[in-house]
């Protein structure tokens, strides 16, 4: 069956540790012809490309087709849980994703666990989360103001880790 491997960022001597690779462009014809492969119903292999800045390209280029991940009402309401206090955060947080669909909390999860698997290598990469945040909030909660969704997904990034009680059970 055809899919992305979700872990395939974390093999040992990968290029995920490349500095500054989400401010690259990446090599625009190769994101097309990915792009061309998903679009025909095949799935490429990812962990193939040998340019983490392409992949990272084909990932906005997919984003901006797509609604957003968090519907309106969910973003609001995580984004007044969070606007409540820090540390009802990961409560409310937990509350709110598991009333999503399941395919919903899914992907979410997925992303945060990707997003905090960059930060793991920040000292490589120079990723930050204010700089995830830019790039991806706006793709990934509708309904809410840009700088609202960068601001949302940045405090997320920051207050939930991959070694959280929250994100095995999401």
């Amino acid at each position: 069956s055809s899919g992305i491997n979700a872990e395939w960022p974390l093999r040992p001597g990968d290029r995920f540790r490349q500095p500054n690779f989400l401010r690259k462009p990446g090599n625009e014809r190769e994101v097309r012809r990915l792009l061309a492969h998903i679009n025909a119903g095949t799935m490429p292999e990812l962990e193939l490309v040998p340019n983490y800045a392409t992949v990272v390209g084909l990932l906005k280029v997919i984003f901006r087709g797509l609604p957003a991940i968090v519907s309106e009402e969910q973003s609001r309401e995580l984004l007044s849980a969070i606007e409540c206090n820090a540390e009802s955060i990961t409560d409310k947080t937990f509350d709110i994703l598991h009333a999503m669909d399941t395919l919903t909390r899914a992907t979410f999860r997925k992303l945060l666990k990707f997003f905090s698997l960059l930060l793991w290598h920040t000292e490589e990469n120079d990723v930050t989360s204010t700089e995830i945040a830019r790039l991806f909030g706006a793709f990934i909660f509708g309904g809410i103001e840009v700088t609202a969704a960068e601001e949302l997904l940045e405090t997320l990034i920051d207050n939930i880790d991959c070694d959280s009680a929250l994100i095995p059970l999401l």
